[in-house]
């Protein structure tokens, strides 16, 4: 999801998110001002961003998604749709090669029908 953030983001969006969380307090002013200076592509602004926050913590990594769904939602539906795609071929993945714990519980399910039905 992060990385399809800093490859989707546009450059208005990404600024707008900038002024967003310093007026919220996630960023200081100057904060902004190194990420909108010391990075010169689109690209790097927002991967410089995503370092920033990241570090900070789930908190203000929550307060970023806020912004981004009020700011750009089609950009913020566009990540979750992303992200769900990627839990469900996680999944996918998983249950091929019988890790998850359903399986388990069907296959002892299974077993524990076979053993009822051929009991005496």
């Amino acid at each position: 999801m992060l990385l399809d953030f800093i490859k989707k983001v546009s450059k208005e969006t990404l600024e707008q998110l900038l002024k967003a969380l310093v007026a919220d307090g996630v960023l200081t002013a100057s904060e902004m001002k190194c990420v909108l200076e010391k990075n010169h592509t689109r690209v790097n602004k927002a991967s410089c961003l995503v370092d920033i926050v990241f570090e900070r913590g789930v908190e203000d990594c929550q307060k970023v998604i806020h912004h981004v769904h009020s700011i750009d939602p089609a950009l913020y539906t566009d990540l979750k749709t992303a992200q769900q795609a990627l839990f469900k071929r996680l999944r996918s993945k998983l249950k091929e090669d019988g890790k998850t714990k359903d399986d388990g519980r069907e296959e002892e399910a299974e077993e524990e029908k076979e053993e009822e039905g051929g009991a005496p």
